[in-house]
């Protein structure tokens, strides 16, 4: 089987080379950019720039050394050594700590998408893929990601708001606006002290009503925060820094706590105007009753988004308001109505039809891109001409009528109440704790979110020539298994669902991130 996917190189090896070469010699970074917008091909010493004016912000970073890294990591490895033997017993978490570990390593995306002058500032990321407590991190994020379902004002998707403002009903004769809010830059303005104390203190109220899927009290999830947040090491250019305040985006916990903590923080953010709010992470919606509204609008949201260390950004319309992936907007009697909203710096371009992908899923492409539009147009007029406009679009990519025509014949058949239904476990299960009615509406059950995976993922190259290989990679396990008589495994196999995943194709930008060390020291040296 593997013989037969083996996956050669679209680009000849020889273009690839030299094209490292010319990126190397001219000294360029060519880097995605932040929100998806394209490809940035930069200046290194510009790009280089950026990084070192964000780490010297002492306010968030300091300097460090890699004598005070190697010092800490052994006390990192002496706690869970520790602990493994007396408070995670059962949970064995010296076992997810990795041998090799270095500290995370720090890049940005260009935020292309904002006005700069020389060069757009850059969201910091810090990759912690191998860094020594990525192990605890993920569980962490486990016990974190359960809790936070509790939290009532929690966007979980654009779906899950759709559902909302669908069973919304504004009074007609009232006066609203419809306001969006931004935290700035969130992950590094969260102290980690208030971190830690905002999720134990939202632990304690809520642990009684949940089901975790370990067992966990108070004091291991303390310890968990202080393995997770108290060595947040980062290193660029063999340069090793200490971020001492904040939280690492990168961590595999980062959006968990950041939900939590800003719970808790925004516990007080609540008027009498406001007559729905919602936030997904950083990004706030509301509508504000401001019919008896003393004071002028801005300087009532002024009021509204005051905090200690909290920064917000907003903007309001008495009509129409962009937020996630949708207009929203507000008729003259009230009506909430929705469309899809595109960036300005959205390409709007699909995967070609001559791409090198299962056929399956170029097939399905338009499809479920046609579901999109119609769950998140509310309005027939508006959704017909979203449809022709996507259809046309794919068109362009190659995608034959013979593909488009029954599928755009599919699409008009289909009612939006039925695209609304939720579907997903974690939304039927946020809907069930926060918004009951919606799911009874739909006649919908709570889902049990702990249920044990019998999942196998096996990785292959893509190949045209092999189809259903998860059906016969279950069979080839199961004549082995019955030619050697092992009846208990087979009826383990039986159970097994075997998913197949391909591996990443090769592409331009993925070997220019994947320049090989010596390749760029001989090229220097020549």
């Amino acid at each position: 089987m593997k013989r037969k996917t083996q996956n050669h190189n679209r680009i000849h090896e020889f273009l690839i080379k030299e094209l490292e070469t010319f990126v190397i010699r001219h000294k360029l970074t060519i880097k995605e950019s932040d929100k998806n917008a394209g490809i940035c091909v930069m200046k290194t010493t510009d790009y280089n720039a950026e990084i070192i004016r964000q780490l010297s912000d002492e306010t968030i970073y300091r300097p460090s050394t890699n004598s005070e890294y190697l010092m800490k990591m052994e006390e990192f490895t002496d706690k869970v050594r520790y602990l493994s033997n007396w408070l995670f017993k059962d949970l064995k978490i010296k076992r997810i700590m990795p041998i090799n570990h270095s500290p995370a390593k720090f890049y940005i995306l260009p935020k292309i998408h904002k006005k700069f002058v020389s060069f757009p500032v850059g969201r910091p990321i810090s990759s912690t893929k191998k860094s020594i407590n990525k192990g605890i991190a993920m569980l962490l994020d486990t016990a974190l990601q359960v809790l936070s379902f509790h939290i009532p004002d929690l966007l979980i998707d654009s779906p899950h708001l759709l559902l909302l403002l669908e069973h919304l009903e504004l009074d007609p004769n009232r006066k609203y606006i419809l306001v969006t809010a931004d935290i700035s830059a969130m992950y590094l303005e969260l102290p980690i002290h208030i971190c830690k104390q905002n999720c134990i203190k939202f632990f304690r109220e809520n642990a009684n009503k949940i089901n975790f899927p370990f067992p966990i009290n108070e004091a291991q999830l303390k310890i968990l925060l202080d393995l997770c947040l108290d060595y947040s090491f980062l290193e660029f250019e063999n340069n090793i820094h200490f971020q001492h305040k904040g939280i690492q985006m990168g961590n595999s916990a980062s959006v968990s706590i950041a939900n939590i903590t800003a719970a808790v923080e925004l516990e007080n953010l609540k008027s009498e105007f406001v007559k729905f709010l919602r936030r997904f992470i950083d990004d706030i919606f509301m509508i504000v009753d401001i019919t008896d509204l003393e004071t002028s609008i801005p300087e009532w949201l002024d009021s509204f988004f005051k905090h200690n260390f909290l920064k917000f950004t907003y903007e309001y319309s008495e009509r129409q308001i962009s937020f996630l992936d949708l207009n929203i907007n507000l008729d003259e009697n009230n009506k909430i109505s929705t469309s899809i909203y595109r960036k300005p710096m959205s390409k709007h371009e699909f995967l070609h039809f001559s791409s090198n992908h299962p056929k399956h899923l170029l097939k399905s492409l338009p499809y479920s891109s046609g579901l999109r539009v119609i769950r998140s147009c509310s309005d027939n007029e508006t959704k017909n001409k979203e449809l022709e406009l996507l259809m046309s679009k794919f068109s362009l990519r190659g995608y034959p009528n013979t593909i488009l025509k029954p599928i755009k014949q599919r699409l008009d058949s289909i009612i939006r109440s039925d695209i609304l239904i939720p579907k997903s476990k974690l939304l039927i299960h946020h809907l069930s704790l926060h918004n009951p009615e919606i799911l009874s509406h739909y006649n919908r059950t709570t889902p049990n979110l702990i249920t044990p995976s019998n999942g196998v993922y096996i990785v292959f190259p893509f190949c045209n020539n092999i189809h259903g290989m998860g059906k016969l990679t279950k069979t080839m396990f199961l004549q082995e298994l019955i030619y050697r008589n092992h009846n208990t495994l087979r009826k383990c196999i039986l159970d097994l669902n075997v998913n197949i995943a391909f591996s990443i194709p090769n592409s331009i930008n993925r070997f220019i991130h994947c320049v090989n060390a010596n390749h760029r020291k001989q090229v220097l040296n020549e």
